[in-house]
């Protein structure tokens, strides 16, 4: 395209294209459709997590995105050595550069990289230009209580479509057990929390616990011996029947 799209205005295109079905091609020569974009990340870790892209086979692919301008961005910000952008699946640019080359994380292996510019409607430059309106707009006095709260509901809408696609995936109960585990986390390891329930499901969890039932364990309380055992902080417990 020859023209470095604002990131933020990349993150809004990503955005309003979910569930939509978009097709879009990676670097790699898969092409796939946008089912769910993905919980926005926050200010650390990959611009948009657990999201979800159906292959031409009809198979989901799910994980986290990080967006930039161009390829070279994700060497300049340094994540091809930041563990924490380890699940990225998709590196999402506006303007692919063969300057950057490919995309590799952390452990050495390649991330696909995918061009969403053609996401954008109309052209570049009517994109900048508009983002660059936005960003200069004053929120008049009466305005600031309307904005929050549409803010607000967007960040709703998109926690319920998450939590949406997830029970599709995981069924009710594990879904919201992904939920409950999140919110013990903080913004830095809420997605190792994701993880652990995803691991260790209640349902494996209580009937683990109840062989153990009544008996004194290492840290008082067979629940949370397995949890830290499932979360690789401590050894199996020795009562645990099971092999791993």
């Amino acid at each position: 395209m020859g023209v470095c799209v604002p990131e933020k205005v990349l993150h809004d295109v990503w955005r309003r294209n979910d569930a939509t079905r978009a097709r879009i091609a990676t670097s790699d020569g898969q092409r796939l459709k946008i089912l769910y974009s993905g919980m926005p990340g926050g200010s650390y870790g990959p611009d948009f997590r657990e999201a979800i892209l159906e292959a031409e086979d009809g198979s989901e692919v799910v994980g986290d995105v990080e967006i930039h301008g161009k390829t070279s961005d994700w060497y300049a910000h340094g994540h091809d050595s930041d563990p924490n952008y380890g699940r990225v699946v998709f590196h999402a640019v506006g303007d692919p550069d063969v300057a950057g080359g490919e995309t590799v994380n952390s452990l050495g292996m390649t991330v696909s990289e995918m061009g969403i510019g053609s996401l954008i409607g109309g052209s570049v430059e009517d994109a900048r230009s508009q983002h660059d309106a936005s960003a200069r707009q004053v929120v008049g006095e009466g305005e600031l209580d309307r904005w929050l709260e549409e803010a607000g509901d967007e960040r709703f809408a998109m926690k319920i479509k998450g939590r949406r696609a997830e029970i599709e995936r995981f069924g009710a109960e594990l879904a919201m057990q992904i939920a409950v585990f999140e919110c013990l986390g903080f913004p830095r390891n809420r997605d190792s929390f994701r993880h652990l329930a995803r691991r260790l499901p209640w349902p494996i969890l209580a009937m683990l616990s109840n062989l153990h039932s009544g008996r004194k364990t290492k840290n008082g309380d067979a629940a949370l011996d397995l949890l830290r055992w499932a979360a690789g902080f401590a050894e199996k417990p020795a009562w645990l029947p099971v092999p791993r």
